[in-house]
C-alpha cells in the first residue's frame, strides 16, 4: 500500500479546475478582465471535459514526469525491461539444484496498476495481481505480485503450469529489484533483476 497525500491531490484537482475555468472566462471576454456574467457559468461543462482529459492522461502517462515526483507522486516508475536471474531451491533426483536461470522481465505500469511478465528459456509468467508496498517513513519500497507460470511445451512433462507469489525490494534509485518467490509446487527461490531500458 502506498501512502498518497490525498490533501495535495485534492488541492491539485480543485486548483486545476479553477485555473481552467478562469482561463476560459478570460478567453471568452477577449483576454480582458471583467465581471462574471451568466454565460461564464456555461463554461463549466468545458472545464469538466478538459479536466477529465487531463487526469486521464495524467494517470496513464504524466505521473511519470519528474516535475510531479515527491510532492504529488510517491509511486516509483518501474516500467521498462529488466534482466536478471532466478535461483531456484528445486532439487533433482540426485539432490542437485539447477544453475541460475537467466530471466527477462517486462513491467508495464500506470499510476494505479502494474503488470509483470517474466520469460526464461523454459517458461513465461504473467502477474495476476500486484501491489506496491511503500512507506518512506519506515524506509522500505516493495513490489508484491502473484503470477501464473506457463512452461513451454517441450518441458511441460517435468514442469507443469503452476502459480506463485513474489516480493521484490526496490533499491534507492529504482534500478534493481531483488527478493524471493515461492510456488504452489513447494519451491522457493531468489530473483534479482536490473533495469536495462525504459
Amino acid at each position: 500500500m502506498i501512502k498518497h497525500d490525498l490533501r495535495t491531490f485534492g488541492f491539485a484537482i480543485i486548483g486545476l479546475a479553477l485555473a481552467t475555468w478562469f482561463a476560459l472566462i478570460w478567453y471568452h471576454h477577449g483576454f480582458k478582465l471583467g465581471q462574471l456574467d451568466v454565460s461564464d457559468f456555461g463554461q463549466i461543462s468545458s472545464v469538466v471535459s478538459i479536466n477529465v482529459l487531463f487526469w486521464g492522461l495524467f494517470i496513464k502517462y504524466m505521473w511519470k514526469w519528474k516535475i510531479f515526483k515527491g510532492w504529488l507522486i510517491q509511486v516509483p516508475d518501474l516500467s521498462g525491461t529488466w534482466e536478471g536471474q532466478l535461483i531456484s531451491s528445486w532439487q533433482d533426483d540426485n539432490g542437485e539444484t539447477p544453475d541460475p536461470i537467466d530471466a527477462k522481465a517486462t513491467i508495464t505500469q500506470s499510476l494505479f496498476h502494474i503488470n509483470v511478465k517474466i520469460e526464461t528459456k523454459e517458461m513465461k509468467s504473467n502477474s495476476a495481481a500486484s501491489s506496491l508496498d511503500i512507506d518512506l517513513e519506515r524506509g522500505y519500497k516493495n513490489l508484491w505480485y502473484s503470477y501464473r507460470s506457463e512452461p513451454k511445451a517441450s518441458v511441460k512433462a517435468k514442469s507443469p503450469i503452476h502459480y506463485g507469489s513474489v516480493i521484490l525490494r526496490i533499491n534507492e534509485d529504482e534500478s534493481i529489484l531483488e527478493g524471493q518467490y515461492w510456488t504452489d509446487r513447494k519451491t522457493i527461490g531468489d530473483l534479482i533483476l536490473t533495469k536495462v531500458s525504459t
